[in-house]
């Protein structure tokens, strides 16, 4: 009893909150700290049982002598709420230690630290943590973790939205996955890498990237230095933005702008252009009428200018006649009709033309059912596609029409394929776009010409080429009314 006294004399002025429980778990003793911390007199207080002061009460006590069975020397680090009917409820650690006595008293000495403000600390910034966590897993933007070798260690929801790829499929990757190769080839990469080292940020730079699926889009992407405690570089983080329909808007915007710019100017060259390349080109015809009465030999000369003057006079026409037609659009006659034939009257147009450069044109004739349209309109469609493949063609080059029907029977095609340089994948969708041109006399509307005209008819142009495979354009027109 001595001993115990000692013991207890020892404990009573300790800072830490010390309970003596027996083997039932009533309290025998506690010291003054275990006092203030539980809120209740000790007198009071001896006789309880621990598991009162417990909000998960005899439960909890009974899992601790559980843990006290599996750890006979004891248990610490434990946390636990501790109440009682005048404090409120408070976290606390324990540490519990059995104990056995030489005058035969058992139970456990249990320590209590009061750590209710660490555990709000540690809750509010758990609490904060997810928040942040859930920011991030939930942005519609891309944000990826990059390691300085370009590794990727953290891909958040919006990047599987955005690129098609799940966190598992890129953790560990380079980023030249999601790079196109003319991109990569450009050593964009490497431009990032440094640039970002360097200003410790890149912002609001627009590049492309690639899908899972092999699509190509437009992104917004910035990218910041990642540092650890020391202030030394460890990676970078990246949030891309998908502005691909946004660029698409853009563009339709500065089309419409365009459209009303040219709808102004064409009434002007209707009236200061037109007629008086009609008066030139009569007058020409007159003078040519003149030269029949002169000798052979003085007229060739003369009638090789007029050739020229002729050909620059017809050409400045045809681009008169682009605008007017881009801004005033026909009203349809619509007619049943072969497109065999309208592709036999075009081809009889550019006879020459073919000659003159020597091209092998594989007329491919098969029967296709009729369809409803109007002649003119889709015979300038398809002259506009042959010009194109003939300018495109290299001399005695070939040049492949044939008419098919898609596989679902809803479709009729109008094929014309040229074999020659191809076009780039990022200009394909530009040479619908009005005023691109690679040559240097074209206004830039034919194909966009063409493709309003296809549209008109419930149907549409389809472009596919590769560099140095040549182009095919495919003219697409309903067989029926909505089928296309």
């Amino acid at each position: 009893m001595k001993q115990a006294s000692r013991i207890k004399q020892l404990f009573r002025d300790a800072t830490l909150a010390i309970l003596e429980v027996g083997k039932n778990g009533k309290i025998n003793y506690l010291n003054h700290s275990a006092v203030r911390l539980l809120g209740v007199p000790e007198k009071e207080a001896i006789g309880f049982y621990v598991w009162e002061f417990l909000k998960e009460g005899k439960t909890a006590f009974d899992q601790i002598a559980l843990l006290l069975n599996e750890n006979p020397e004891g248990i610490s680090d434990l946390k636990t709420r501790i109440i009682s009917s005048r404090i409120r409820s408070l976290w606390a650690e324990l540490c519990v230690t059995p104990f056995s006595l030489s005058d035969g008293d058992e139970g456990y000495l249990i320590f209590l630290k009061d750590i209710t403000k660490q555990k709000i600390s540690e809750d509010r910034t758990r609490e904060t943590t997810n928040i942040l966590v859930n920011i991030l897993n939930d942005s519609a933007d891309a944000i990826m973790g990059i390691t300085l070798e370009n590794k990727i260690f953290l891909w958040n929801r919006g990047a599987e939205d955005i690129f098609g790829y799940t966190s598992e499929e890129m953790t560990g990757k380079t980023l030249d996955i999601l790079i196109p190769k003319d991109v990569r080839e450009q050593g964009e990469l490497t431009y990032f890498t440094k640039e970002a080292l360097k200003k410790g940020y890149i912002r609001e730079y627009v590049t492309d990237r690639l899908r899972k699926d092999g699509q190509r889009i437009t992104v917004n992407l910035t990218r910041t230095v990642v540092r650890n405690a020391d202030r030394e570089v460890v990676g970078f983080s990246a949030i891309v933005r998908d502005i691909t329909r946004e660029r698409k808007m853009h563009k339709k915007i500065i089309q419409h702008e365009r459209l009303s710019v040219v709808g102004q100017m064409a009434a002007q060259v209707a009236h200061e252009i037109r007629n008086p390349l009609s008066s030139i080109m009569l007058n020409l015809e007159l003078v040519e009428d003149e030269l029949d009465r002169l000798e052979v030999k003085q007229a060739v000369g003369i009638r090789r200018l007029l050739k020229t003057v002729d050909t620059e006079v017809s050409h400045l026409s045809n681009i008169t006649d682009d605008y007017l037609s881009f801004v005033r659009m026909p009203i349809l006659e619509m007619e049943e009709l072969s497109t065999l034939e309208i592709v036999n009257e075009v081809v009889g147009l550019m006879r020459q033309s073919l000659n003159s450069h020597k091209i092998h044109l594989d007329l491919m004739k098969s029967t296709v059912p009729h369809i409803k349209g109007d002649r003119n309109q889709l015979r300038r469609a398809v002259l506009n596609v042959l010009k194109n493949a003939i300018e495109a063609s290299e001399d005695e080059g070939t040049i492949r029409i044939w008419c098919s029907v898609s596989r679902d029977h809803q479709c009729l095609y109008i094929n014309i394929r040229d074999f020659g340089p191809g076009i780039p994948e990022k200009e394909i969708e530009q040479v619908f776009e009005l005023f691109y041109t690679t040559k240097l006399t074209g206004s830039g509307l034919g194909m966009h010409i063409t493709r309003m005209i296809l549209k008109e008819h419930q149907g549409d142009v389809d472009l596919f080429s590769k560099p140095g495979k040549g182009t095919l354009i495919r003219l697409k027109l309903p067989l029926e009314v909505g089928t296309c």
